[in-house]
């Protein structure tokens, strides 16, 4: 089952439309959904993440040591996260 991950701040469809004497009428259609939720929930659990100075210290430690780099750990946690949430969003249950 594929996980849906609409548009966090969906917005009517912006058209344009240009008239020109040499060219007549041309419209043009705004593609732009911006973040997706995926990214939204991403957002808030990477900030969860870093407000936790433990967590964020002990990621640091993990670099002198030979580890992944704390930012790309943290990035991919909080995608994690945010697929997470996807995941229970799509269930429908609602609290």
């Amino acid at each position: 089952m594929k996980i849906e991950n609409p548009s966090a701040f969906p917005t009517k469809e912006v058209v344009h439309i240009h008239i020109s004497k040499d060219e007549g009428v041309e419209t043009v259609h705004n593609d732009y959904k911006g973040m997706t939720l995926r990214d939204y929930f991403a957002n808030g659990a990477m900030m969860a993440i870093l407000s936790n100075s433990q967590l964020t210290n002990a990621l640091a430690l993990k670099v002198g040591n030979g580890g992944k780099n704390p930012a790309i750990e943290i990035s991919e946690g909080a995608y994690t996260y945010a697929d997470a949430m996807l995941s229970e969003r799509s269930k429908g249950v609602q609290p």
